[in-house]
């Protein structure tokens, strides 16, 4: 039985499964289809929860994203251009330079990846779809705010349409955050370029337990995967449906749907606390305003603005 047949019989175990947990992955790979994978995976020294190799070769994809086809059922004529790279410094870099209409930049590795307020993203080799996409005609006046919530709808979406007929709930954590049973399965960091929107998206796909082997305890127990969710997937799918999810979301002329179904996947009603602004805040969360940010009822009644390019979420 050779490598090319991984990923066959791992697809054949996980429908057997659908939404189950790797403990129940692990019992029913006792049944007659799933045994030869159990051994096969012995003999080569691997573990149930470590990745297979079921991704579409990088250099397929560049024709594959480019292609309409790729898109049947969604609302897209003219693919964005791709460029595809094995490894960069960041994506977020690349899309910056082009100079052209829409782009879609790709990395299987990122050596300087970054998150929001500088912070770093990490991310194994071939463990998630890393993505920087140039969205144009963004107003100099233009708030990002008007942006962050429809790519949050657009990453949710994506997650759900992988995780669909299970129990696992997606959600957003403004400002960034796309969580999976309160764990974060993708970030998302929005900047501003000279006429463009630079829109970077990390979802992770095939990371596995053994890859949070070194980070903190309490950073490792709040990451998660499709894979982590017994739902391995070939990347090229989830870059194709985010890419789709992220046209229809920006290009939309319904705000209040979007709007709604961001509040539909959100917390509201709770206390938190804040960074913004060189102060500290404290509130209770009421609402998002597409234009001047997430909504906060302070404790004496005041009603403030906070900005998702510069608030932070404090502990």
């Amino acid at each position: 039985m050779g490598a090319t047949q991984l990923p066959r019989l791992w697809s054949c175990c996980v429908r057997q499964l659908e939404g189950g947990s790797r403990t129940g992955t692990q019992r029913a790979c006792q049944q007659a289809s799933c045994e030869a994978l159990s051994a096969l995976l012995r003999q080569r020294g691997l573990r149930m929860n470590q990745r297979i190799p079921i991704d579409t070769p990088l250099a397929k994809w560049v024709d594959a994203l480019s292609s309409p086809s790729t898109y049947a059922g969604h609302t897209i004529e003219s693919p964005p251009t791709v460029r595809v790279y094995q490894q960069t410094a960041s994506t977020q870099d690349i899309a910056r330079q082009y100079r052209g209409g829409w782009f879609v930049a790709l990395a299987d590795e990122q050596t300087a990846g970054r998150g929001r307020l500088g912070r770093a993203w990490v991310a194994p080799q071939g463990s998630a779809v890393l993505m920087s996409m140039r969205w144009p005609c963004l107003n100099a006046d233009r708030s990002l705010d008007t942006l962050a919530y429809r790519v949050a709808v657009a990453a949710a979406e994506t997650a759900q349409r992988f995780l669909k007929d299970t129990d696992h709930e997606v959600r957003i954590k403004w400002p960034n955050d796309i969580l999976v049973d309160g764990r974060k399965l993708a970030g998302i960091l929005i900047e501003r370029g000279d006429d463009a929107a630079i829109i970077g998206i990390g979802l992770n796909v095939s990371l596995a337990e053994p890859d949070l082997a070194g980070l903190p305890e309490e950073l490792a127990g709040h990451i998660t995967s499709l894979a982590m969710l017994s739902r391995p997937t070939d990347r090229l799918a989830v870059a194709a449906e985010l890419i789709a999810r992220c046209h229809r979301c920006l290009s939309s002329p319904h705000d209040k749907l979007l709007l709604d179904e961001w509040r539909c996947r959100s917390t509201l009603g709770y206390e938190a606390r804040f960074h913004s602004a060189g102060e500290d805040i404290t509130g209770t969360v009421i609402d998002l305003d597409p234009e001047l940010g997430l909504i906060v009822r302070r404790d004496s009644g005041e009603i403030v603005y906070l900005p998702a390019a510069t608030t932070t979420v404090l502990p």
